[in-house]
């Protein structure tokens, strides 16, 4: 009984390791250049069970488009710097804030 009890805390320990590197790579850029990770039909055997121990790598997004009009670049400082664009137009009847998706990036 004494095994059984031990070899269920270890596993939830292991399983929680496991969550802390998930939860990590879903709220942290890479810092160096590296691949995105794939769609998990195209990876091999060995980077699936990779993958699924330490979660996906998701580098940094940049812009591939810049708007075409006349457009304001905003810096707001937190614990990163968050890049905004402001687009003004004639006669407004409101203001619409977009927030691109996870990985996404502004030109999206």
């Amino acid at each position: 009984m004494k095994r059984i009890i031990w070899v269920l805390i270890i596993v939830f320990i292991l399983m929680n390791v496991v969550a802390i590197f998930h939860a990590y790579k879903f709220t942290h850029f890479a810092e160096q250049k590296v691949e995105k990770t794939k769609d998990a039909k195209t990876l091999t055997p060995g980077q699936k069970i990779t993958t699924l121990l330490v979660g996906v790598s998701n580098p940094r997004p940049e812009n591939k488009a810049f708007p075409t009009g006349d457009y304001e670049t905003i810096k707001l400082s937190s614990n990163r710097e968050i890049e905004c664009w402001s687009i003004k137009v004639e006669n407004p009847k409101g203001t619409i804030i977009v927030f691109h998706g996870f990985s996404g990036e502004k030109s999206s």
